[in-house]
Formats: structure tokens, sequence, C-alpha cells
């Protein structure tokens, strides 16, 4: 080693030993016992992986030692676990620090070039920590947001033909704040033959008052509600409280199981993963044992290939199979819900039938990544049914699932169930068979022909890629009372050139009558909102053909039409307009069935109060935003890149309909500003709560440049070398020769104040105009 390296060398392990001993300071035995070691700063490499600069003890002879927080940067095992290493290390303490050799480990070997000060450590990949990269999509849809305000949804139609005149009206007042929202259906209907003349009905379907926590994905419920529905057991109305797990408060988190895979990398290597076929991500891996954790997939059967190129160039394949199913649960996630109250009771007919104490219980569990259990009971005061399911992946076989279920009202009754699923990148395929009791019943549940004695249902299918799809179905059911039924039907669909479209379906039900019915349909798309359709039908009341020409209605306002023409057993002429304005949405349709004429006129749209302002806007739905455009109007607003409606004259929108608890990509259209407008972003993101509304703020703001003279009271111009600020900000504006200012970014309302000598003044605008993109002000007094 040359004298100058040996003298930088040392001067860096001076220089390092007088900063440990500035910070706390050298022990005498400390010293004593790191004498013949020196302290160096070197640049790391490890398998050829830089790790950055690091500080290392030297004591000669080819021996480093590095304190247990290197080792742990450096991916290295800790000292402690005797495993991994040769012999017990060495150590030394210097400056109140544990340093340990590296000569402990096994198969490790290490350089220093003392010119570069760079220490080169080769490591056996068995010895590195392993490397766990997650694929989960990141969460983007940000914290839920929600202030307090309040809307409606209504939606009246009125009908008019042959047979009957009708007017009904739904209404769906919600009310929203921080703590929840309470939200409520109420629905008035006259379908009597003469209308204005039969009783009038109004009744109220539902009213709830919802919490959601979507920290912990549950949700809270007081009012009317829905159970939830299980492969044994059906969904039910009651009124009441129910706490449950709400996954919906929190949609990218992904609840089923993904797929792991596992590798090794003797240098840093880059991967890339496919999932049957499609590239899904890309990433760099240190050298090293990797673990590659919640790979995004789709479910079904499919194959993960992921092809790592290291820095030789030299490439390896790695291939598993997998089998995802969303009806499984992770490994150690729960879902649960409780529900109690009365059940509901002539629902949509009555506004306040309950009848019997009602209370449920659910509860599933991933229990590993193959195997999902489920529990569930529901009792009232004459029935009571409790029940176990679990599902469960074979390999890449498809998912098993079994249920067995026992109820009693006033005589024991049960309920069985098995059943296979398998969804293939080819092939699918789903058989059920279930079967009870004749006592079995399931509270809520009402009719002895709720539940088949015996029930057979299997499909299946087969893609044949570009030659189309083959699917058939066969539904076979057995009654306790009366007689059963089947239902079998196959279908054909294929892509044809020209944009067209071809399906068949033929199906065939035997019950107490006999049925067979054959269609035929070709669509074709002519745009991004026009199709034409053809369909020829056959059943055993004979022939028909249908002809339908659709032009979508937009996501903003707009219009759209469907025009349908059929004629053979029935002849049926059909048109509707459709057309959407920035405060509703409307609807005229008329309709000629066998000569018999009608016509339906519909409006759906909502009235909200939100950020001290009225909104009329289309049917608002689980979510709205109010756009503010900074007071300009007409400037353009875009939901995901699609054109949603125009700023009104106070320079604010509100957009309905949009997906609580998601990131809903919101644009202005920038050039629709004038050019005294700034904006901070032109995009941005909002994320409401369950039927609730936030404000989506573009940062737009009125601003102008300006040019003045600054005179003090007694018209003499402010010296030069003094400064000005606006709206409080920092003195970054200079005052020139004669008092000269340029000002940027001033507003109507801004305050700008000079500093001179140690005092400060205000401009006085007075009633100058400021909406020039720039004005020259002449002479402005400052007080």
């Amino acid at each position: 080693m040359s004298c100058g390296s040996t003298a930088k060398a040392r001067a860096i392990a001076v220089i390092a030993a007088a900063t440990l001993a500035a910070a706390g300071g050298f022990a005498p035995r400390d010293v004593a016992a790191a004498q013949n070691h020196e302290l160096v700063l070197v640049d790391v490499v490890i398998n050829s992986q830089g790790f950055g600069v690091a500080l290392v003890a030297y004591g000669g002879d080819g021996m480093y030692f590095a304190d247990a927080e290197t080792l742990d940067r450096w991916r290295l095992p800790p000292p402690r676990q005797a495993s991994v290493l040769a012999v017990e290390p060495e150590r030394i303490e210097v400056g109140g620090k544990t340093y340990y050799s590296l000569a402990g480990y096994e198969g490790i070997s290490f350089t220093l070039d003392r010119a570069a000060m760079r220490l080169s450590i080769d490591a056996p990949i068995a010895l590195l920590a392993e490397t766990r990269q997650s694929l989960a999509r990141q969460n983007g849809n940000g914290a839920a947001e929600s202030t307090r305000g309040a809307y409606v949804d209504y939606d009246v139609a009125y009908t008019d033909d042959a047979s009957t005149r009708a007017l009904s009206t739904l209404l769906r007042p919600t009310f929203f704040r921080r703590r929840g929202t309470l939200s409520a259906e109420i629905l008035y209907s006259n379908d009597d033959h003469v209308f204005g003349v039969a009783e009038t009905g109004w009744r109220r379907l539902e009213t709830t008052w919802t919490y959601d926590d979507p920290e912990r994905m549950r949700s809270l419920r007081i009012g009317d509600a829905v159970t939830a529905s299980s492969p044994w057991a059906r969904s039910v109305r009651f009124g009441g409280f129910q706490i449950a797990s709400n996954f919906a408060t929190r949609p990218a988190e992904v609840t089923f199981p993904q797929p792991t895979l596992s590798g090794s990398a003797a240098v840093p290597t880059a991967l890339d993963i496919y999932v049957n076929g499609q590239l899904r991500s890309q990433l760099d891996v240190p050298s090293g044992a990797f673990e590659l954790t919640d790979i995004p997939v789709v479910t079904g059967a499919g194959q993960i290939q992921v092809v790592a190129r290291d820095l030789l160039g030299r490439e390896q394949i790695i291939t598993q199979d997998f089998y995802a199913s969303e009806r499984l649960l992770r490994a150690g996630l729960g879902e649960y819900s409780l529900s109690v109250g009365r059940l509901r009771a002539a629902y949509a007919i009555e506004s306040a039938g309950y009848g019997q104490g009602f209370v449920s219980g659910l509860y599933r569990r991933g229990l590993t990544e193959r195997l999902t259990i489920e529990g569930r009971f529901e009792s009232t005061d004459t029935a009571r049914v409790g029940g176990f399911s679990f599902a469960r992946t074979v390999g890449q076989g498809g998912l098993t699932s079994m249920s067995l279920a026992r109820s009693n009202a006033g005589r024991a009754g049960t309920l069985w169930l098995v059943g296979h699923q398998y969804q293939g990148r080819r092939f699918r395929g789903d058989i059920r068979v279930q079967g009870t009791t004749a006592q079995f019943a399931q509270p809520g549940i009402e009719g002895a022909r709720a539940f088949a004695k015996r029930q057979l249902s299997a499909s299946a299918g087969i893609s044949l890629f570009s030659r189309g799809s083959i699917g058939v179905s066969f539904v076979r059911e057995r009654a306790h009372e009366g007689s059963g039924r089947r239902i079998a039907s196959v279908s054909f669909s294929r892509s044809l050139p020209y944009g067209l479209v071809l399906s068949a379906v033929g199906s065939r039900v035997e019950a107490v009558e006999q049925s067979t019915e054959f269609s035929l349909h070709i669509n074709r798309s002519l745009g991004p909102r026009a199709s034409t359709s053809f369909a020829l039908s056959r059943r055993s009341e004979g022939r028909n053909l249908r002809i339908d020409h659709r032009y979508e209605l937009p996501a903003g306002p707009g219009y759209g039409y469907r025009t349908s023409i059929q004629s053979g057993s029935q002849d049926v002429h059909e048109a509707e307009f459709l057309m959407n304005t920035a405060f509703a949405r409307y609807v005229a349709e008329y309709r000629s069935h066998d000569g018999a004429d009608g016509i339906r006129l519909q409006t759906r749209g909502a009235i909200a109060r939100f950020d001290q302002a009225w909104f009329p806007a289309r049917e608002i739905g689980d979510g709205f935003a109010v756009v503010d455009a900074g007071g300009f109007d007409g400037v353009r607003v875009y939901l995901e890149n699609r054109p949603i409606g125009r700023t009104r004259a106070d320079g604010r929108l509100l957009v309905p309909a949009l997906r609580p608890y998601e990131s809903n990509r919101l644009r202005i259209e920038s050039a629709d500003l004038p050019l005294i407008a700034r904006i901070d972003e032109p995009v941005v993101t909002v994320t409401p709560y369950f039927r609730s509304g936030a404000v989506a703020s573009f940062g737009v703001r009125s601003q102008t440049a300006i040019s003045l003279r600054a005179l003090f009271a007694d018209g003499t111009p402010v010296p030069e070398g003094g400064r000005a600020s606006i709206d409080g900000g920092p003195f970054d504006y200079p005052v020139g020769l004669d008092g000269r200012l340029y000002l940027e970014g001033v507003g109507a309302g801004s305050r700008v104040e000079v500093l001179s000598g140690g005092a400060i003044c205000t401009l006085d605008f007075g009633d100058l105009d400021l909406t020039d993109a720039f004005s020259n002000a002449g002479d402005i007094v400052c007080i």
C-alpha cells in the first residue's frame, strides 16, 4: 500500500475515532481493547451489490469487524445465531459499541481495495437474510372523506297504457356527517285503472343509520337491514341492530389467498412476473433467497412464471401453478356478523310490519391458505337453525365445499350440501347437490316449497379460443310437495369478422308444463355508444324476429335512444328516448303490443344541500363530490376521463354516482380557465364515505401581474431596496428605481405590504380592476 493511501486511511480512521470520541468518548478499557485496530470508513459491496458507506474496524491480517446494526443492514444474521457461524466470533469494544469479526461467518471472504477504500464481500446466498417482497396493489384509495350534508334521490314514473294508469315515486332522503349516515326509502304508488280516483299509497320501505369504520373493515347499522347470505342460508330482512364485517370499506384489500413464490439469486437480479402469460410486475431483488407474496392473480386455475435475469445476463425461469378463489379468506382473516331485532313482515306493503324477535350470527375464518370454515345460527320465538360449512382447494383441481345445517321449528329438520367448482383458462365446471328433510326451516323464509327435497345443479364450459365458447347447464329439483322440475340449456358464442358477435341458446324446461326454446342473436358494435342487434327465437307459441338499435346514454349531459321492432307470434314496436341534463335524467318510452299502445314518462335526479349551497343533480346513488373551480363557470369536468358536466355560475359542479371508499379521479379542463387563473392540481382523487359527499378542490384562484410605482403619503417614491410581500408571504419583491414595483399573483382582496427603512406600509389599491392578466396600475400610495 502506498504512503499516500496509508495516510489517507489513517486520516479517515482518526477522523472517525475523533467523531466517536466527541459523541460519547472512549472509556479507557475500550481503548485498550481496540488498541490494535483502526476504524475506517469504507464503501461496501456484497455479492456485486452496493450497500453504501459503513464504519468498520480493521485489525490487520485481513481481520474486519462490524457492529450488529451494520450486519443487519448487510442482511447478515446476528452473531448470536451460532448456527450460521463457523466459530465463536471474536469481538472488540470501541466507543461503547461491540464489533464482531466477519471471519466468524462460514464461507465468507472479503477484500479491501485501499486505493478506493472499497470493501468487497463475497457471501454464500444461504447466509444472507431472505428478501420478502409483497406484490399487493398499493391501496390508492386514500383516507375516506366525509363532512356533513343532505340529499334526496328521486325517481318519478308515469305509465299509461290500455289497461292502467299508474304514478309511482321512490324517494331516498339521506343525511350524512362524520359520525354516520341516516337514510330512508319511501315509496308512493297508484296503479288503479282510473288515475286520481283511487286511494293514494305511501309506504316506508326502510330507515337505517349506518356508521362505517374502514380501519377495522366493519359497519354498524341501526334500523332496517339485511342479513348476509351463506352457502345454505338465504338473506332475510329485519329491523334492529347489526354489526358486521364490511370489506367494501377497503376495496383495495384483497381478502382471498394469493400465491407465494420463492427462489434465490447469486447476484442482484431483475424479476419479470407473468400470470397466465401476461406481465404483471417487474422488480429487482438483491442476492440471496427471496420470497414474493400476494402475487395479484385472477380467480381460478392458472400459472405463475418468474423470469430472473442477473447482472451477468444469465436467465432462470421459475414456474408455479395455483388455484385462487374469492370464496376463501386469507389465513388468519375473519369475517363476522351479528344481527338482533325483529323480522320484517310484508315488506313494501306495510310501512311498519315487523314480526317475531330475531337473532342471527355468522363467523367465517381462513384457517390456512387452502381452507376456510364458517358457522351460522339464526333464532326466532318459534324456530332455530344452525349450520357449519367449509371450503377447501384441492391442489389445482378446484374448490370443494360442504355444508350441514340443523333446524328446529317444532320438529327437527336437516339440510346438507356438497359441491365442487373448477375455473380454468379453458375449462370450467360447477356441480352442487343439496338435500333437505321436509321439516327443515329457516327463520324468515316461509312456505313448504322454500327448500327442495333434492336439488342437483351442474354447469360446464369450454373455450374454443378464436372459434368461440360452449356452455351447458342442468338443474333437477324434487319437491317435498307437488311436482319437481328440470331445466337444461346449451349455449354457444363466437366473435365474427366486421365486429359481429354471434350467440345461440337452446333450453328445455320440464315442470307442470313443458317448453322448449331456441334463440339466435347477432350483435354488432357501431362505435363507443351505438350497437345493432338481430334476434330470432322460437318457442311453443311460435317464432319471433326482433331487431334493436341502441345509442347509449353518456355518463354526463347528452342523449341516447333505443328502437325495437318485433314480429311473429307477437307484434311489438318500442321507442325510447333518454336525456341527461346537469340536473336530472329524463326517459320517454312508447310501446305498442299487438296493437295496444302505451307510454311511460320517467325522471330521476337528486337535490343536495352541501358546502352551504343547493345543488340539483342527476341521481347521486352512493356517493358524490362537489368540484370547486375557483368561481369560474363553464369549466369542463371529467370523471375517469369521461366528460361529466360543466361548472355553473358559482364555479362548482356536483358530480354524482361516485364509488364509495374508492379513488375517483376527477379532472378539470385547464384550457377553459382564463389567463388570470392559477391552478395547483388539474387532477385530484376523492374518496367519499358510503352515501356521503366530499369537496374536490383543484386550488384554482384568480391571480394577475401588475406593474406600479409605490409612493409614500407625501408623494415621494419608496426608496430603491425596499421589498414587498403578498398576503403575509415573504418579502421577495424588490422595489426599483423611482419606486417601481412588479408583483405576480395579486388577486382581488390581496394585501400587499412594503418594507422600507425598517417600517412597513400597505399599498392601497382602492377600486383597481385586477381582472386582466397584466395591468399597469400607475401610482399607488403606500399608507
